[in-house]
């Protein structure tokens, strides 16, 4: 049968199906990872699915690591693959991106700012740049006077909202912009279009946002140091750097990873290899390190570059 379906299982053990039309609850007080699995699997059988999300993340973030891989483990028990982790920050903010119908063109920097994401006295600016494809997420800033001075040319920016906002916080936000212009517009948390551009591998109406996967890779080898930084929409991931690491005798691979460290060392090495940087669809990181030929180095480039330490 056609694949109809996109099922997902967040960390309170509440599991959803997304048709093209509708979106239903398909357990929301099963009292473990497998129970919800197993309801899934009833309502909706792995050859009827087109993508399978997970939500492992809790407020602390304390358990998203083990409620990853107990998700992912009973998911695959029961016969789904393909799973992908749904990150909510890329979602919240093509969301706002997206209802503020703003017209960009490619280069173009806009800035979004989502009432309630920083402490009581922290605000969380987003500067985001126009793509072919969507939004790259660049920088935060920390307040609209910050904004103006990093980049007076920048006339764009969108404020969002978990609640109506009432006029007087709007005349508040709107002075500390001044004399831009704010559009607002208030948060959506409507998933099912959105999980829908991801399985069909659309660019949501061009607001796409590409943010990091707060995973990064750091490749030491002799005098030389390389950063690849992995972005979450593009899981899973991988990047093969051709190197030639002349005198060095190891090279050395550090993952930082929601606050985790990983590290992998390959030791005796010829001098010219091909290192291989993975990220799962579970997004858990990995490394491995082939030994290429002289002349499969002709004309290859490094795509992130070599910085001396």
């Amino acid at each position: 049968m056609a694949s109809s379906a996109i099922i997902t299982l967040d960390a309170s053990c509440e599991a959803k199906l997304y048709t093209r039309t509708h979106e239903s609850t398909v357990s929301r007080t099963a009292s473990s990872f497998e129970e919800a699995a197993c309801a899934l699997k009833k309502a909706v059988p792995a050859d009827q699915v087109s993508g399978v999300f997970i939500l492992p993340h809790t407020d602390d973030n304390v358990d998203d690591e083990y409620n990853q891989k107990q998700m992912t483990r009973v998911l695959r028990a029961a016969g789904y693959t393909g799973i992908r982790v749904f990150d909510s920050l890329p979602f919240q903010y093509a969301m706002a991106l997206s209802g503020s119908k703003i017209q960009c063109k490619e280069g173009d920097a806009v800035c979004v700012e989502s009432i309630g994401t920083g402490g009581a006295d922290q605000r969380l600016l987003k500067i985001f740049k126009k793509t072919v494809n969507g939004y790259e997420f660049v920088r935060t800033l920390s307040s609209p006077a910050q904004l103006r001075k990093t980049y007076p040319k920048l006339s764009k920016v969108i404020v969002d909202s978990p609640i109506k906002l009432p006029n007087g916080p709007k005349r508040r936000i709107s002075d500390d912009y001044a004399p831009l212009k704010v559009n607002f517009v208030p948060a959506s948390v409507k998933m099912r279009p959105y999980l829908w551009s991801l399985v069909d591998g659309d660019n949501f109406g061009g607001n796409l946002v590409s943010m990091d996967v707060r995973c990064e890779f750091q490749i030491t080898f002799g005098e030389c140091l390389i950063f690849a930084p992995a972005r979450m929409d593009v899981v899973p991931w991988t990047n093969s750097i051709n190197l030639d690491n002349e005198d060095a005798d190891r090279i050395d691979v550090t993952i930082t990873y929601k606050g985790k460290t990983k590290r992998f060392h390959f030791n005796g090495q010829e001098r010219f290899v091909k290192l291989s940087l993975f990220l799962d669809d579970t997004c858990h990181p990995s490394a491995e390190v082939d030994v290429v030929n002289d002349d499969q180095m002709d004309g290859c480039e490094d795509p992130v570059g070599c910085n001396q330490m």
